[in-house]
């Protein structure tokens, strides 16, 4: 990264902190390290030991999300809050969007659903660029809203909602030109379609967001009743995920219910961890209704400063120091 950009990317974290700030938000520092993890099956994270001198050695993690440890804070009272996070994902490519090592901003509203996150989000992106790139070009333009049910009918030529409740998605994709013979779950067909039709059709020329994804992709995300789908947002600038964000769920059954089901697959793929199933019971009493948004600071300077890959926007990638 060069001193220009340097500079850039700290205009940019600076403003993002006086937007929140200003909001009434306030900034927390949680743990890097956490001997259990919400399980994802999705993450592979990184492993490590603890070697005390006089006791047992024990396996702790490092996070791919402050998302555990925010929400204790959560359920203690401490309202509105963010963490600007170093984060740590194994298993994924090394590439132009992709570092195992990454900066995440994480933030959390009380009595708000995804849609005021979104607006939340979609109020930070301008803020920022007026304050640190107001020639950004990818922030000249309106911003860009469908339903994920709209994209499927819109470059897929069905609907995502349809298919999934008739069980007939395998066929629906292999209809529309995709190969879906070596996948078995929802999930996996669903992000088959995401990645090699959804995500290059959108415009790279504005803020695109994805609105109300299927339920039958394991989230903690809050379900929108009586419908196929669930409270949940990704927002994209340039062409490239930028942010995810949910309205949380707080029914401890259902968090019990996603820990289980989760851990089961992680295990049948040996990549389990250790998980504090005493963890649903934050939930049991007066958890606040909230929403959390989680936002990819790296991919955010990317876009903003129209550099082309994220060598260019980290101090010391991944790439240069293997």
């Amino acid at each position: 990264m060069d001193h220009e950009t340097a500079v850039f990317r700290a205009r940019v974290i600076r403003e993002m902190r006086s937007f929140l700030t200003g909001a009434g938000y306030l900034e927390v520092d949680t743990p890097a390290l956490a001997p259990d993890l919400i399980p994802e099956n999705h993450l592979d994270v990184f492993r490590t030991r603890f070697e005390p001198p006089t006791a047992d050695s024990r396996e702790l993690y490092l996070i791919p999300s402050p998302e555990l440890y925010l929400k204790r804070l959560l359920s203690e009272g401490y309202g509105n809050i963010f963490q600007i996070a170093r984060c740590f994902r194994n298993g994924e490519a090394v590439g132009r969007y992709h570092n195992p090592e990454f900066t995440m901003l994480e933030w959390y509203s009380l009595e708000a659903d995804y849609r005021a996150s979104l607006d939340t989000a979609l109020e930070l992106l301008q803020y920022l660029s007026s304050q640190a790139a107001p020639t950004a070009e990818v922030m000249q333009r309106e911003p860009l809203m469908l339903t994920v049910e709209e994209a499927f009918r819109r470059h897929l030529g069905f609907s995502l909602g349809e298919a999934l409740e008739e069980g007939r998605l395998r066929s629906a994709l292999a209809g529309a030109g995709l190969d879906p013979r070596r996948l078995e779950s929802a999930e996996e067909l669903f992000n088959l379609a995401m990645v090699d039709r959804i995500e290059p059709s959108l415009p790279e020329d504005r803020a695109v967001a994805l609105l109300d994804y299927p339920k039958q992709i394991p989230t903690l995300a809050r379900e929108i009743p009586n419908t196929p789908w669930c409270e949940r947002w990704e927002l994209y600038l340039g062409g490239v995920e930028l942010a995810n964000c949910y309205s949380e769920e707080t029914d401890p059954q259902n968090v019990a219910r996603f820990f289980a089901t989760q851990q089961q697959a992680k295990r049948a793929r040996n990549a389990e961890h250790t998980v504090d199933h005493r963890y649903p019971e934050l939930f049991h009493d007066a958890f606040p209704a909230c929403s959390g948004a989680a936002l990819g600071v790296d991919r955010l300077v990317l876009a903003l400063s129209g550099k082309r890959s994220l060598d260019e926007v980290i101090y010391f990638p991944f790439s240069a120091t293997v």
